[in-house]
């Protein structure tokens, strides 16, 4: 089964304490040992390759509730293409409102680098409260 979200890294973290659980508190024979030790070399592999594989998924640095900072990775550009792309695809802009604290989310930073050849940004975002 292949990991696609946190929620199911979640639920294979869950199953792997589990049967950690069961091999600790249980006679267990030994088939039923080597059963348990091959579903968790499985469990384990498949959050491991969930965990490390690469894309350009947003990752959030920061949780607050007034701001987040968000990593955001361009594979196969350069830096002029990654800030051209933030600026067309990511830039979050406020517009005004007659109400106080609409809860619009909005672009307050932005900060590139080159990480292992490859331009990425840290995306700092405010929330209207």
């Amino acid at each position: 089964m292949r990991i696609n979200n946190k929620e199911e890294a979640r639920n294979a973290y869950c199953t792997i304490r589990l049967f950690e659980q069961i091999k600790k508190n249980n006679r267990i024979n030994r088939e039923q040992l080597n059963a348990i030790n091959n579903l968790l070399n499985e469990k384990k592999r498949e959050v491991r390759k969930y965990v490390n594989h690469t894309s350009n998924e947003r990752l959030v640095y920061s949780d607050d509730p007034d701001y987040y900072i968000v990593l955001i990775q361009f594979p196969g550009m350069t830096i002029d293409d990654a800030k051209k792309d933030f600026e067309d695809n990511y830039r979050l802009i406020a517009y005004p409102s007659q109400h106080d604290c609409t809860g619009q989310a909005f672009t307050t930073g932005v900060k590139f680098f080159m990480r292992n050849n490859m331009p990425c940004c840290y995306h700092r975002i405010a929330v209207d409260v």
